[in-house]
Formats: C-alpha cells, structure tokens, sequence
C-alpha cells in the first residue's frame, strides 16, 4: 500500500511540475534550499517518541495565480535519529530503543506576498499535505500521516531571474483515529505500532534559506 501511495505521489508531483507552467503565462519560481529541521516529538500513553533535531533540504516550486498570490508544491526531507522512551509501566513491554527515521513533508498551498520595498517581499501561507516517515529497519513499518503547515519569510531579487528566500514554517502532522507508532524490542522481537484513544497533533518545524530561480516571461 505505501508503495502506490508513493507512485500516486509522485504522479501527481509530475503532473503538476510539466502542465502547471503551461497553464500559466507566468514566471515560475523554483527554490533549492537548506536549513535546520526542529522534529519535535509525540507522546502516548506507553512513552513518547523523541526525534533529534537535524539538517534539513528540498525544493519549492511556485505559480503566480494572482496579484500577490502565489500557488506553492515543495518537498522536504530531514534524516533523524528517533528514540522511543517508554513510561515506568510499560517498560517491559515495550522496551527503549533507537532508530535512523528519514522524515518527508509533500506539502501543496498558497502564500500572499506583498512588496515592502522595491524587489524586497514578505509571504506568509497556509499548505496541506502529507508527511511520509521511513524507519532504515526493516523491523520498523513506514508511516505517512496527513499534515498542515504554516509559513512567513522573506524574499530579495537581485534581478528578474535571480534572488533569495529566507522563511520558517511550523508543521502539524496528525496522528488520527487512534494510531499512533513505537518501536520497541521485547521476546517476539521487534515491533512497531501503537494504538491511542483521539487524536494526537505534533509540532514540527523548520527554518531554512535559499536561492530562487525565476524562469518564464
């Protein structure tokens, strides 16, 4: 099942990339950038699942649909060392252990922007879309968890093709219908998953810079 949620993903990310520039006699905006990744961590009945704090990368690609508005697909990834802590209780169930967690946000909005002096902008924008997190152990299933971000920055263009964007953003991934996931190494061996009562919201987040690449008219 993740392996077509991953085709469907990037189908779509394809699509996008390839007809949406046609459909719009714009100039688009493409943004490699690089930062630093706040992970955050999720707590559960049975223990909290801790990720490190670390370097983070990806690409943005932008479409004025309107004066000021601009519809945004980006991909990021951060490579993450993930600690399961178990409460006192559970312990011996499910027993601390630690992990290499690669955590990906496919994320699709919109930001208004507004210039503050010439060639200078500040943004800020709302997106949705899906984070994707893939353990390096086979023991350890992937996840992807639907998610919500919010965005502010800036922007300077040196010239019409060329200039720089600094923004941070926080990140909502939601952990719905009571799943959740621990990995934990008891008799049986290793396991992941978990079952919580509601809904859990995390708070991940990053601020990250780069250079903007503006092509088209």
């Amino acid at each position: 099942m993740n392996n077509i949620k991953t085709r469907l993903l990037i189908t779509g990310i394809l699509v996008f990339l390839f007809a949406a520039p046609s459909m719009l006699k714009a100039q688009v905006e493409l943004t490699p950038f690089g930062g630093i990744f706040f992970n955050g961590k999720v707590n559960f009945i049975e223990g909290d699942l801790r990720f490190s704090d670390e370097a983070s990368y990806g690409v943005i690609l932008g479409i004025p649909v309107r004066h000021g508005v601009i519809a945004e697909l980006s991909y990021t990834r951060s490579e993450s060392n993930a600690s399961w802590n178990p409460n006192p209780f559970y312990g011996s169930d499910f027993p601390a252990a630690n992990f290499r967690l690669n955590i990906n946000y496919f994320q699709v909005g919109a930001v208004k922007e507004a210039e503050i002096r010439d060639d200078f902008y500040g943004f800020g924008g709302l997106t949705l879309g899906a984070a994707y997190y893939n353990a390096t152990s086979q023991s350890i299933q992937d996840l992807w968890r639907f998610a919500i971000g919010l965005q502010a920055g800036l922007k300077y263009f040196f010239n019409n093709h060329i200039g720089i964007r600094v923004q941070g953003r926080m990140l909502f991934p939601i952990y719905a219908g009571g799943a959740g996931f621990y990995c934990g190494v008891g008799t049986g061996g290793s396991s992941c998953g978990v079952s919580v009562g509601g809904s859990t919201l995390i708070l991940q987040g990053d601020i990250t810079g780069g250079l903007i690449f503006r092509f088209g008219q």
